[in-house]
């Protein structure tokens, strides 16, 4: 396991689920560029998905493994989304490092309360024990792997009756699509599905591991959150000023915005249509009231869960957010909404043919863009015509070149032969030269001393002139004149 020289920051966001944490994890990946010149590291996610369910999903796989609980691998969230939580751990780290950051975010609503949700997802029956026990190893394994770091944790927290649902709103939107129509209508999906009501319960075994001190939580009311979770986190938490969030790249991706109206929902639960999210949503657009009739509970039945939720909010709110009047939520009131009367005869023939004019209209709009393609298609064809011949052309002049090339390579090594040749003859002339030069330069010499030696004799000869003739006109050499005529007449 890398570890790191000294203790940096994580914020490590975990929802929970249904708190907006899209549109942040979203937010994040568009403001990468901003947080990295802020220090701060948003890295190592599944690449898809741009949010660290690579290592909430590989957590809950682990622990599953660790409890000797039987899993289908080959559903995707193990066999495309897990990864093993050491790899992204030690990735993570590294890429911290070498970046050089401050601070680290990690963001996986799948985080809180895996035994619940991703069990529920993923087709794996677990009992109550077991649900808290994989929780428990997922949070300790978690502050295991970021020991080295000092961890800060965020959960936003939704009302228990409207993030029930919210979730089987989201699940008639995107059906699984191993299920058969149509899906199971609200009060059998709630017997089916798990959902952890007791908040107090789940966020005590975060504090258990990484300590109250590091908790953060936050009740998800537009009273208590102002800004949004969004808005929130950048300002309350990384500390950007009102300026430098306003400069952020915006991402839209509320839950409002994709809200339909809950006739076309219904239609789409009884089909259970897997996909056309934009052409339902478009139906939904073109017939309105979107908001209207969206509770699945009844005043009696949200009244029962949020009596039942009270005590642990309650303790919630009084122990990690010091509240003395232990008000988690503040809108608690529970009011008297219209019923909704199911799908009607009308209704249902009224989206059908607003479904059958969409496809209809987008069945023309294909037919047009196909002929715009066609169109073009020809034109590239022609273009490509175009472009054979002058690859061929290109081709043609290519091998020219090539030949060329080739007189000029057998060209280039003759005359390199010719240079190294010339090279050697130019060093044994230059080796000549010099030994010339030695000898001229010694010659040279003895010519300067046999001038020297010759001006020395012709100066003794002119020496030996003058005393020569000096003795010829002394009156010694006239009066032996005689005497030398009597020699030469002896010899």
């Amino acid at each position: 396991m890398v570890r790191l020289m000294s203790k940096k920051r994580v914020f490590l966001h975990i929802g929970s689920h249904k708190t907006g944490s899209t549109s942040l994890q979203n937010s994040l990946y568009a403001n990468k560029s901003t947080l990295k010149a802020k220090g701060i590291y948003y890295g190592g996610y599944h690449e898809v998905w741009r949010m660290h369910h690579n290592l909430a999903f590989g957590l809950f796989k682990e622990a599953l493994e660790e409890e000797f609980i039987s899993f289908p691998s080959s559903h995707y969230y193990f066999s495309q989304i897990a990864e093993k939580p050491v790899v992204v751990v030690d990735r993570i780290k590294q890429e911290f490092q070498e970046g050089s950051y401050k601070q680290m975010i990690l963001s996986s609503e799948g985080l809180f309360a895996p035994g619940h949700f991703f069990a529920f997802h993923s087709g794996v029956a677990l009992t109550d024990k077991q649900q808290v026990k994989v929780n428990e190893y997922v949070i300790a394994k978690l502050r295991e792997l970021l020991s080295d770091f000092d961890v800060t944790v965020i959960c936003y927290l939704r009302r228990q009756d409207l993030i029930l649902e919210s979730f089987y709103n989201q699940y008639c939107k995107g059906p699984d699509p191993n299920i058969t129509a149509p899906l199971p209508t609200f009060t059998e999906y709630c017997k089916a599905r798990p959902v952890p009501f007791d908040y107090f319960r789940d966020i005590s075994v975060w504090a258990k591991h990484f300590g109250k001190e590091n908790l953060n939580v936050k009740p998800y009311e537009r009273t208590q959150l102002p800004e949004g979770v969004v808005g929130d986190f950048y300002i309350n938490i990384l500390k950007f000023s009102e300026s430098e969030y306003e400069r952020l790249e915006s991402i839209d991706a509320g839950e409002d915005n994709s809200r339909i109206n809950r006739d076309v929902l219904e239609y789409k639960r009884l089909l259970n249509v897997h996909g056309l999210d934009v052409e339902f949503l478009r139906v939904s657009n073109a017939i309105g009231d979107a908001h209207r009739n969206q509770s699945f509970l009844t005043p009696q039945e949200r009244g029962q869960i949020l009596k039942d939720c009270a005590d642990s909010n309650s303790r919630l709110a009084a122990e990690y957010l010091s509240r003395s009047d232990g008000r988690l939520f503040y809108d608690t009131e529970v009011k008297k909404e219209e019923p909704y009367f199911g799908l009607t005869f009308e209704k249902s023939i009224e989206i059908s043919e607003k479904l059958t004019n969409l496809f209809l209209l987008e069945r023309k709009m294909q037919q047009s863009y196909i002929k715009h393609l066609l169109e073009e298609n020809i034109n590239i064809k022609y273009d490509n015509a175009t472009l054979l011949q002058e690859v061929e052309r290109l081709k043609k002049e290519l091998t020219e070149l090539t030949a060329k090339q080739d007189v000029l390579a057998t060209e280039f090594a003759d005359l390199g032969e010719e240079h190294v040749a010339l090279k050697a003859e130019h060093s044994a002339l230059t080796t000549e030269y010099e030994l010339i030069t030695a000898e001229k330069n010694n010659l040279v010499d003895q010519v300067d001393l046999l001038t020297t030696a010759q001006e020395a004799i012709l100066y003794e000869k002119e020496v030996l002139k003058g005393e020569l003739r000096d003795i010829y006109e002394s009156k010694s050499w006239k009066v032996t004149k005689p005497l030398r005529a009597m020699r030469d007449r002896l010899k």
